[in-house]
């Protein structure tokens, strides 16, 4: 008869390492499924982009110009596909401009309105979507 061999105990980090693996590729795979944006969502976040690029184009012709733009008027010579895909309402005076979007993002029938202004680029949602 041939004499058994002992069972040897792993190390004791192998366990740990393993667990560690383990818990490491779970959070990879909630990382990559609960970062994924909605439609709705990334259409919020390129609407918003967008509004931003309103702005900056609003101070630097502001600033060469002495005088703001109505982004949405074809008479200016922009051509943003992008802007025909919302309602605007703009409104300016010598000092101020105020940019306002309507749109149905996630096509639910209740409408989300988006302001920017000269104060700050960054839009301010008035009624969510």
């Amino acid at each position: 008869m041939v004499p058994l061999e002992p069972i040897r105990k792993p190390h004791a980090w192998v366990p740990a390492a393993e667990m560690a693996a383990l818990l490491l590729a779970l959070a990879g795979l909630g990382v990559m499924h609960f970062s994924r944006l909605s439609p709705a969502e990334q259409a919020r976040v390129d609407l918003e982009a967008g509004m931003e690029q309103v702005y900056r184009l609003e101070l630097d012709f502001h600033t060469e110009n002495g005088r703001y733009i109505d982004p949405t008027d074809p008479a200016e010579g922009l051509e943003w596909a992008w802007v025909d895909r919302y309602r605007w309402e703009f409104s300016a005076t010598a000092d101020s401009f105020t940019a306002e979007v309507r749109a149905d993002l996630d096509e639910d029938g209740d409408v989300g309105v988006w302001v920017i202004d000269q104060r700050t680029p960054r839009p301010r949602r008035l009624v969510a979507d």
